[in-house]
């Protein structure tokens, strides 16, 4: 199945592990975010914030680590996101370890699954919508510009987008204002030439 699928979504052969650790990101993302959410139905907007740092660092951090230290490749991005999604769920969890219990109620599940079943499908196209941003980024660029924009819209998740300076080249300017008609003016600097004074 993870041959399909890969070769499917990836585009290319022997992709296998990649595909296989992204889906267990996804999976880690449902239950970090299905914690978060108990956080906030408990207005413990605290322990929601530090949850929410806690993943973004940890996540940002190990990225950074699996790609520029240990070069592993796409692998390393995947691998980041799902460690910071686990570290940050135990954290989640125990805030809300009271909220948890062992305890199986075949009524209340037949009950479950009738008001749950109908919302399956949009479920399912959330996930999609969610995921379908890199794999129209994947079928325009590169396995590697996948990764890259993860990792941006994370921190893009952290910082404002009127809080963002872009400094570059000059003979930059006029192309990244072309494909960034959105961004403010006074948010791009370009430079003669680089010397460090941004």
């Amino acid at each position: 199945g993870a041959d399909f699928f890969s070769q499917l979504i990836l585009q290319e052969p022997g992709r296998q592990d990649v595909f296989r650790v992204a889906l267990l990101m996804i999976w880690a993302n449902g239950i970090f975010t299905q914690l978060q959410n108990q956080l906030r139905l408990q207005t413990k907007s605290a322990q929601y914030t530090l949850v929410s740092v806690v993943d973004t660092i940890i996540s940002l951090g190990l990225t950074i680590l699996f790609i520029v230290v240990l070069k592993t490749g796409i692998i390393g991005i995947f691998w980041g996101q799902l460690l910071g999604l686990v570290i940050g769920g135990v954290v989640a969890f125990y805030f809300t370890r009271e909220d948890f219990g062992l305890i199986f109620d075949g009524a209340k599940f037949k009950e479950m699954l009738r008001f749950s079943l109908p919302l399956v499908p949009s479920s399912v196209g959330v996930i999609v919508l969610l995921y379908v941003d890199r794999v129209a980024i994947n079928a325009r660029m590169t396995i590697a510009d996948v990764g890259i924009f993860s990792a941006g819209d994370r921190i893009a998740s952290l910082v404002p987008a009127d809080r963002v300076l872009i400094v570059t080249n000059a003979q930059l300017v006029a192309e990244i204002r072309r494909q960034l008609p959105q961004l403010p003016s006074r948010a791009l600097l370009g430079e003669p030439c680089r010397r460090d004074t941004a």
